[in-house]
C-alpha cells in the first residue's frame, strides 16, 4: 500500500543517519558515555568518623598536651593536674578511693601529689571533624584566632616553664617596696577559689616583697567587712597602705596581665598617666567607684 504522502517524516531516518543538507550538523565522531541514571555507578564514599584518645582537665575539660608531671597546671583554669581527680586509678567505690594498693587515703583529690601510681585519665572521643580540615575552615579559623589573641606569658605548656617564669620575674624585679595580696576564699560553693590560690601563690614565689594573707568569707566576717568584700575569690592588692583595688573571679588569660599590673603599680607606685590626666583626677571632690567587667579569655 502506497502513502499517500510523500514527505519526509522523522520516522523515515535512521537513528545513525546524518542529513548534510541541515543546516549546523556536522559528522561527530567522539565517543559518547551512558546516559546520567543508567549504566554502571560506582559505590559512594562513606567517611566514618574515627576515634582518638584525648586526656582533659578534670575541673574544666581543656586539653591537655604532652606528658603530665608533677607540677603541671592546667592552662585554662590553672587546676593542677598531678592529682587524684586526674588520675585513671581515682574510684569512689574502691577502698581509699583508689584501685591502687595506697598505705593512705590522698586528701584533698584536687591538689597536687607525689604518688608514684599515678596515670592521667585519658579518654575515647569519637572526632567530629575531617583530619584533613584547612585553615580556611571554622576550626582552623578559630585556631588561628587563638594563636592570633595568645597571652604573651601564658602561651607555654606549664606554669613553671622557664620562658613564663623568667617573663613573670622580669616584669615583678620593678617592685621596689612589699605589696600584700588579700586573698577571700570559700570551702564551698567557689569552683574557682582553687585557681585563685595558685595565681596568688606563683606571684609570691617568684618574687620576695610579694607576700599572701588568705581569709575564709564565710568564717572571718570582719575581714571581709573591713576590705568590702562580699563574694569570693576576690583578691586585694594593697602596698604601704590599701590601694582600694579589689579583683572579684579567678585571674585567667589576660586578666591575668591585669593582675600582675596592679600588683607592680602597688610595688612601684608608678602611675602611667599624663599630666594632664593627672591633673584632671586632682579635681576630684568626692570618692569615685570604678568597676570594671571583664569575660575569662
Amino acid at each position: 500500500m502506497s502513502k499517500k504522502y510523500r514527505q519526509r517524516g522523522y520516522q523515515d531516518e535512521s537513528p545513525n543517519e546524518i542529513r548534510h543538507d541541515r543546516p549546523g550538523q556536522s559528522d561527530d565522531k567522539r565517543e559518547r558515555g551512558p546516559r546520567r541514571g543508567y549504566g554502571p555507578r560506582e559505590p559512594q564514599k562513606i567517611n566514618m568518623p574515627g576515634f582518638r584518645d584525648v586526656t582533659k582537665c578534670a575541673r574544666c575539660g581543656h586539653g591537655i598536651a604532652g606528658p603530665v608531671e608533677v607540677g603541671s597546671r592546667c592552662l585554662k583554669c590553672f587546676s593542677d593536674l598531678h592529682s587524684c581527680s586526674q588520675c585513671t586509678w581515682f574510684d569512689t567505690g574502691s577502698p581509699l578511693e583508689c584501685s591502687q594498693p595506697i598505705p593512705r587515703r590522698v586528701s584533698p583529690k584536687d591538689v597536687r601529689n607525689t604518688c608514684t601510681y599515678y596515670e592521667a585519665r585519658v579518654t575515647v572521643e569519637r572526632e567530629t571533624s575531617s583530619t584533613s580540615m584547612s585553615k580556611h575552615s571554622t576550626g582552623g579559623a578559630r585556631q588561628a584566632f587563638d594563636d592570633l589573641f595568645t597571652c604573651f606569658f601564658c602561651n607555654n605548656s606549664r606554669m613553671d616553664d622557664s620562658v613564663w617564669v623568667d617573663n613573670l620575674k622580669g616584669r615583678l624585679a620593678r617592685i621596689e617596696q612589699p605589696v600584700k595580696l588579700v586573698l577571700f576564699t570559700q570551702t564551698f560553693g567557689c569552683d574557682t577559689c582553687l585557681s585563685a590560690r595558685q595565681v596568688v601563690d606563683e606571684f609570691a614565689n617568684l618574687s620576695e616583697q610579694i607576700t599572701v594573707e588568705e581569709h575564709n568569707l564565710v568564717l572571718d566576717k570582719a575581714h571581709a567587712e573591713r576590705y568590702g568584700v562580699d563574694r569570693a575569690p576576690a583578691i586585694i592588692v594593697s602596698g604601704e597602705t590599701d590601694l582600694g583595688i579589689r579583683y572579684y573571679g579567678v585571674p585567667a588569660g589576660y586578666e591575668l596581665a591585669s593582675l600582675l599590673d596592679a600588683v607592680v603599680l602597688a610595688g612601684t607606685g608608678e602611675l602611667a598617666l599624663k599630666k594632664e590626666s593627672l591633673a584632671a583626677i586632682a579635681t576630684l571632690n568626692r570618692p569615685v567607684d570604678i568597676k570594671v567587667f571583664v569575660t575569662p579569655t
